[in-house]
Formats: C-alpha cells, sequence, structure tokens
C-alpha cells in the first residue's frame, strides 16, 4: 500500500506477533517453505527464527534458487559461490550467517543484517542525519573480529606476562623477604590472649583483625637511600616491622564510615570506624607476634575496688620482645588519646638494628594498660600513629554527591529527549548492586545479634542501591554523547550489555585488554624487581587476602573497582576530547596530568613507568573501546592476588584464586575471539 505521502508500506502482518507471545499451539502457523528448522520442529522460535526466514528469503533473491527443497534436512549451507559465482562475499556471509541451524549463531536482529551488507552502516547513516544513534545500531556495526595469529599472540603475552609477574611477586611485595610463617588465625589468638592478659576479660560483641603496610618506613628508607643489604637485612629479622598485624575489639558491632561509595570495599580496618566506645581495643603485632602498639579505652563506669595498684610494665614489655637491657628511663613525651593515672617512656634500639633509635611510651588506669607505643624515628606526632580522622570521608562524601546530582540533571535531561541507553544502565546498577551485596555477604565481619543484623542488612542494601544509581546517572548521562560522537568505542560494550557475550568482536577486544593489563602488571613488577623489596607500596587487595572471606570479598571489590576505574578513565578523556577536538590532544594532556601528579619526588624510573602504563592505557581506550579499557583495568586489579610462586605458604591461596579468576576470562576471550575457526589455520587468516 502507499499512504498520502508516496511511501510504500508493507502490510502483510496477520500472523505477527510480539516476541514471547506466541503459545505451541501456533508455534507452526505460517509457509513451511520459510520456517526456520525449530519452528518446523515445534519448538520455541524467537527473532532468530524470524532472521532464518529472512535468510532464506535474500537466499532466493541473490540466487533465484530455494535454499531447500521440499523435506530435506536444514542444514548451514557452506557456500553460495556454486550458485553465483560473482556474489559479494559480505552479502554471502549475511545469508549464510543468518540460515545457520543454531539459533544462537545467527545474526542478534534485522538491524545486524542490514548492517553486514556492503556499504550498511546505520551508524554512519545516522551520524550524516545529525542524529544520535541507537545502542542497538552501534552494536550492528559492521566492524570485523581478530585474525587467528593475533588471537595467538595475545593468549601468549598473557600467559608470559601473568608468569612473569607471579616469578617478581617477591620482590614486588614484601611477604618473603619478612618473617611471614605465622597464620591469620595464629596471630588473631596471639592478640586475643594479649589482650586478656593486659585486663580487658570482658567478652567483646564485635572483632576485626587485618593486615597494614607500615608506608612511613617505606619513605623513610628511601629517604636516606637505605640500599641492599642492609634494608632486607632489616625487613628479614621483622624489627622494625614494615607489615602490621592488626586486632581490634569492641562492646558494640564495628560499623564502618564507608568513606566512599563507589571505591570503598566496606570493611572494618584499623581506624574505621573511629574508636570512641568506652571498652574498645585496638593493638598491632609484627608478623612475629610482637606487640608494637596498644590502646584500650576504660570503661565508661566502675565501681571501686579498693586501693589503686601501681603499674606493672613489665608484661607490655615482654609482649613486645624488647631486650630491656638496652633501654633507659626517660620523661614521657606522647599524650594517650584515653584517661590515664601513670605514664613511663624509654628510649634505646632494636637489637636487629641498633642504628635505629625507638622511643617506647605507655600509661595505664587504676593499674591496667590502656596505651603502649613503639615509636622510631619514622613515627612522629600528627603522622598517623593514631586513627586517621573523618575530613576525608566527609570531603569524599560531598564530592560523590555533588557528582550524583550533576550526574542526575544531565541523566533527566538525556532521559527526556528519549536517547539514553535505558536496558544497558538497568544493567550496569544491577552489576554494581550485586557485587556490593556480595562483597557484604562474604566479608568476615557481621553483626552477631539479629536486629544489628538486620539493620546492617538494610544499611548496605541502600548503600549498594546508591551505589547502582549513582553509577546509571553517570552512564546515562555520559554514554548518549559518547555514543554520538565517538561511536565506535562503544560496539562491543553495547554488544555486551546487549547479551552478546559469544560475539567473536566481544572476545576479541577482551582478549586484547587482558593482554594489555597482564603487560602493564608485569612491567610494574619488574621496576619493582629493579629497584628493590619493599619500595613499592602494596596493592590495593594484597593485605586482605588472606583467608577465604577476604580473597571472596577481594573477587568482587576488583571487579567493581576495575570497572569503575574503566568509567572514569573512559569520560574522562572523551570529555576532554569533545573539549579538545582531537583524540591525540586529549590523550596528551591526560598523559600530563598524571606526569605532574608523579612529579613530587619520584625518580625518573617511576615517571617513564607512569608515562608507558597511561600511554598504554590511553592506546588501548581510543583503539579498541570501552570494553578492552575495562578489561584491562580488571586485570591489573586481580594482578594483586598474585602474592608467590611458592604454593606451599599459607598465603598462596590468594595466586591460586588470581591465576584461575584471570586465566579463565583468558580461555572464555580467546575461544569466544576465534569462534568456530580453526586454530592452527596454516595460513593464518583473517576471521571469515
Amino acid at each position: 500500500m502507499i499512504d498520502g505521502r508516496g511511501q510504500v508500506l508493507i502490510t502483510d502482518f496477520g500472523l505477527a506477533l510480539f516476541s514471547g507471545q506466541l503459545d505451541r499451539a501456533h508455534i507452526r502457523d505460517g509457509t513451511p517453505a520459510y520456517m526456520a528448522p525449530e519452528q518446523l520442529a515445534g519448538k520455541e522460535v524467537s527473532v532468530q527464527s524470524d532472521i532464518y526466514a529472512l535468510g532464506l528469503v535474500l537466499h532466493e533473491m541473490f540466487t533465484g534458487k530455494h535454499a531447500f527443497k521440499d523435506g530435506v534436512e536444514r542444514t548451514t549451507p557452506a557456500s553460495l559461490s556454486s550458485l553465483v559465482k560473482d556474489i559479494d562475499p559480505a552479502v554471502e556471509r549475511a545469508i549464510i550467517r543468518c540460515l545457520d541451524s543454531d539459533p544462537s549463531e545467527r545474526p542478534s536482529s534485522a538491524l545486524a543484517v542490514a548492517a553486514a551488507r556492503p556499504g550498511g552502516d546505520p551508524v554512519a547513516a545516522a551520524l550524516a542525519a545529525g542524529e544520535t544513534p541507537t545502542p542497538a545500531m552501534v552494536a550492528a556495526s559492521d566492524a570485523e573480529g581478530i585474525s587467528i595469529r593475533t588471537a595467538w599472540i595475545c593468549l601468549a603475552t598473557i600467559l608470559v606476562s601473568l608468569a612473569g609477574v607471579i616469578a617478581v611477586a617477591p620482590k614486588q611485595f614484601v611477604f618473603e623477604k619478612i618473617p611471614f610463617a605465622k597464620s591469620t588465625a595464629v596471630l588473631d589468638q596471639k592478640a586475643r590472649d594479649l589482650v586478656q592478659s593486659f585486663g580487658c576479660a570482658e567478652p567483646p560483641v564485635d572483632t576485626a583483625h587485618g593486615f597494614s603496610y607500615e608506608q612511613r618506613l617505606h619513605d623513610y628508607a628511601e629517604k636516606r637511600q637505605w640500599q641492599f643489604p642492609g634494608y632486607q637485612a632489616i625487613l628479614s629479622k621483622g624489627a622494625p616491622a614494615i607489615l602490621y598485624f592488626w586486632y581490634r575489639q569492641s562492646p558494640r558491632n564495628l560499623e564502618t564510615m564507608r568513606g566512599g561509595i563507589l571505591w570503598d570495599d566496606g570493611l572494618v580496618k584499623i581506624g574505621d570506624p573511629a574508636p570512641t566506645l568506652p571498652g574498645m581495643v585496638r593493638l598491632r603485632l609484627d608478623t612475629e607476634g610482637r606487640l608494637c602498639w596498644f590502646e584500650a579505652a576504660p570503661p565508661e563506669f566502675e565501681e571501686s575496688h579498693g586501693p589503686e595498684r601501681p603499674p606493672d610494665w613489665t608484661p607490655l614489655l615482654n609482649a613486645a620482645g624488647l631486650d630491656t637491657t638496652r633501654f633507659q628511663p626517660a620523661d614521657p613525651h606522647w599524650i594517650p588519646a584515653n584517661p590515664f593515672d601513670a605514664r613511663a617512656a624509654w628510649t634505646g634500639s632494636y637489637a636487629y638494628a641498633p642504628e635505629v633509635p625507638i622511643r617506647v611510651e605507655a600509661a595505664s588506669w587504676r593499674g591496667r594498660p590502656v596505651s603502649f607505643l613503639i615509636a622510631p624515628p619514622w613515627i612522629k606526632p600528627g603522622s598517623g600513629a593514631r586513627s586517621p580522622q573523618s575530613f576525608g570521608y566527609v570531603a569524599t562524601g560531598a564530592i560523590e554527591l555533588i557528582l550524583f546530582l550533576v550526574a542526575v540533571l544531565l541523566a533527566w535531561r538525556n532521559l527526556s529527549l528519549g536517547r539514553s541507553d535505558r536496558s544497558g544502565a538497568v544493567r550496569l546498577a544491577g552489576f554494581y548492586f550485586a557485587s556490593s551485596m556480595l562483597s557484604w555477604l562474604v566479608r568476615p565481619q557481621h553483626a552477631s545479634s539479629i536486629v544489628a543484623f538486620v539493620a546492617d542488612l538494610f544499611g548496605n542494601i541502600s548503600s549498594s542501591l546508591f551505589m547502582g544509581v549513582l553509577a546509571a546517572a553517570a552512564y546515562v548521562a555520559l554514554e548518549p554523547h559518547v555514543r554520538r560522537r565517538w561511536p565506535k568505542s562503544m560496539v562491543t560494550w553495547s554488544r555486551w550489555l546487549s547479551g552478546r557475550i559469544r560475539d567473536p568482536l566481544v572476545g576479541a577486544h577482551m582478549l586484547i585488554g587482558i593482554a594489555v593489563g597482564a603487560s602493564l602488571s608485569l612491567l610494574i613488577g619488574l621496576a619493582a624487581y629493579f629497584r628493590g623489596a619493599g619500595y613499592l607500596s602494596l596493592g590495593a587487595n594484597a593485605l586482605y587476602m588472606f583467608d577465604a572471606s577476604g580473597i571472596a570479598n577481594s573477587v568482587f571489590y576488583s571487579f567493581r573497582i576495575g570497572v569503575t576505574a574503566a568509567l572514569v578513565t573512559f569520560f574522562l578523556l572523551f570529555l576532554l576530547r569533545a573539549l579538545l577536538r582531537r583524540e591525540w590532544l586529549a590523550a596528551a594532556v591526560v598523559l600530563a596530568v598524571a606526569e605532574l601528579h608523579q612529579n613530587n619526588g619520584n625518580s625518573w624510573e617511576t615517571r617513564v613507568i607512569v608515562a608507558i602504563v597511561f600511554s598504554s592505557l590511553l592506546v588501548t581506550a581510543i583503539r579498541f573501546g570501552f570494553l578492552a579499557t575495562a578489561s584491562t583495568l580488571v586485570i591489573a586489579a586481580f594482578t594483586d592476588f598474585l602474592l608467590t610462586y611458592d604454593f606451599s605458604l599459607w598465603y598462596a591461596s590468594s595466586t591460586i584464586a588470581g591465576l584461575f579468576i584471570m586465566l579463565g576470562l583468558t580461555a572464555y576471550a580467546f575461544h569466544t575471539a576465534v569462534a568456530n575457526r580453526k586454530l592452527f589455520d596454516p595460513d593464518f587468516r583473517a576471521p571469515d
């Protein structure tokens, strides 16, 4: 039929139904010659069944013949060149894909079929018309995968890089350069025993423990240019300690302040929550179980128990493993945060490091210890010996609130204009919500009472929802602009969000991103290897991966932090690209900012490494798009798991878990990228 404007309309839709509304009684309704094999068999039909029918029509149009004779089993055609010798290869590939006997291997939509024809680029057509291409148009963009040769090169790069990261792990991390034979459970029991021996006999309601890295010792050593073997010899004795085990207990549930919605892992730390309750206890041990720091808040109320006892400092000094013959009494200088009625101090040095002077301070209340501190030269008043203030948490929360409000306003505008990727935003929000809830479920600390547990559950649900809404709002606010001005960068990401996880190009970009991430991690590890143990700080996750719950929590956190870092990096690059109108200029600005940030006292070697890392990340973002960038940063986060190559060590489980996840992602990406092609094709041809 022809409408009033002269447009030709096809109106034969007598059997048309919405997808998913066809009942079993009408599955075989239609013309048998144009039915997909699953429809002829009476199985469930879908959009891919219509794509098959479209392929049959296209076969007739381009060859002049039916694809199958009546009653012949419908198999995937091998080629059409025997019927039409000069048929365009792109048309032939499109028809054969439509006629695949497996519905999941057919194009996802008619738009994808149109994009596969010669010159069929709906994205280019939309941009030429001044419109924003839809996510479906972007996903249907005619983009080729990678060759078998490239896939093999990426796979080899990943395997070699991961092996290299594990090999240099003892140089990048300090775990094998210090006494670290005692497991978390042993140190935890040691801490509990010490707390009881110091007179804190009241059973706690909640406890927490973990490890912390002494960055101040690192800075002190680097400033004085301690070199091998002196620095290694000091670390190997465990005193002074560069790695601490911390323990804390509380008469109430420990609830964190959550210093940042997207970045925080939600775990209790030595200073979060702040020690404001009477009866709270905190301490630090070195990895040999020797006391380094102790703080106990006296009870809020106590009845008189007779005459006051004089303080006995011997248990504290013995717990610290100090040789009292090397110390002399001194005037106390440090003022404890908790009430006290007696203080004492000593000066001396470690037996293992006599060149390092230390000050020991202690305080008590009614004869019971309330404070103990070993203060080497790198621990000074205000340097972080006490718990951090909440200003950083408030500032982070305020910044997040401002960004959230701006994102909501931009998102509302895009929603009102109808150009947002709503389904993609919902899936992204679901990812953040699910990863946050799973992190909460597997974390080692949970409330002991049912009331507190329910309150904590609903609190985490609300924060997880906010995290998801914030991510979705930011995505809706910025993604349409990226899709309009930089659509090629969103092709594989749009396919991934739409459920096309078996698409060869999706696998190819993931494989490339994994290879880049593994290579950069190896570069950082090699820099640590040639510079020396202890000179690089530990990774964000490394201090939490010493038991099953810590590893599981770090898994979900690593996925979330990798995607978040990719979103921030990618959208920042896009905003600069939109402002400066040149990709290379935007990349140069990002690189310059990174270099200026690293120029504060860092060596030229460190600045070169930073330049290489950021340059590689920017090239990945510009050349391959968002999915490859996210894959790079996720793998970079997971390399923190690779702590050792000695699987007999008690903390080797983190390495096993990290390898299992990274190799699993690599296997999926490689298998998807090569699709059904021969792995050992002698010609190493590009994808058909």
